[in-house]
């Protein structure tokens, strides 16, 4: 499946676009996805400066494997594993891949560093990379006035349950893009017919949203200059947020096997 999508991807033309979607990415201080696919490797990370803000992206905690397998489009990846190997990239935004990648392994030639299917945290902590990612998801989060735009509803089931179930820090603001709007999280609005109570977690998150967005990503970004406005006030008088800092990774023991 992963081949496929990135036989897919490599047919995507955006070099002749006006790379408004690079643009828009390289505003963010982070970027955290729950795709395992490599997408944005293919159009947007790597040594590329899309705007002034960054020099380019990088994966945190993670380094090439030297010598790929020849059927792979782009190098493997494996975590380091030497508090020396650290480095943090001042001028690279960092992205963080939650659920890890096809093509991310835990050792040169060992287990696939990826998460996928049902009990999902339990395989995420078997992983010391992946919980690390967890953690500094939860350190930017925590951040006074951090700001958090959920694009798509994956990112929302998991910001909803981790890592701050049952409610997210209190300074937090929340701005969502989904075909639902703020009733991916409210759903009584969709469900009139039927009589749901309030949750706590409807009390908990409906008073960080500050915004939300009905449209695709890309009307918001190519087709629709009101939507496009409205979503990019977020970025609007915002200070970045204090950059994490490399922590240890400690060889788990006794890691079970993975598919």
């Amino acid at each position: 499946m992963f081949d496929a999508m990135q036989l897919a991807f490599n047919k995507l033309d955006y070099r002749e676009s006006d790379l408004r979607l690079q643009r828009f990415l390289s505003q963010f201080d982070a970027i955290f996805t729950l795709n395992q696919d490599t997408l944005l490797e293919t159009i947007y990370a790597g040594d590329v400066r899309w705007s002034e803000r960054w020099y380019g992206t990088y994966l945190p905690y993670m380094k090439f494997i030297k010598e790929p397998a020849h059927q792979y489009t782009f190098m493997l990846r494996e975590p380091m594993m030497q508090d020396s190997q650290f480095v943090t990239h001042e001028n690279d935004q960092p992205i963080y891949k939650l659920h890890g990648s096809y093509n991310w392994f835990a050792e040169p030639q060992g287990d696939r560093l990826l998460v996928m299917g049902g009990n999902k945290t339990a395989r995420i902590g078997t992983f010391e990379v992946l919980a690390r990612y967890q953690a500094d998801f939860k350190t930017m989060l925590s951040q006074p006035d951090a700001h958090l735009m959920i694009i798509g509803t994956a990112l929302a089931i998991l910001t909803l349950t981790m890592p701050f179930r049952p409610r997210p820090p209190k300074g937090t603001k929340i701005f969502i893009i989904d075909i639902l709007g703020v009733d991916v999280i409210d759903k009584r609005n969709i469900r009139a017919q039927i009589t749901e109570p309030v949750t706590d977690l409807m009390q908990a998150l409906m008073p960080r949203i500050i915004g939300a967005s009905r449209r695709s990503l890309k009307e918001i970004i190519y087709g629709d200059p009101v939507e496009n406005e409205k979503v990019m006030r977020f970025f609007e008088g915002q200070a970045q947020i204090a950059r994490i800092a490399p922590q240890p990774i400690t060889r788990p023991h006794n890691r079970p096997a993975t598919n």
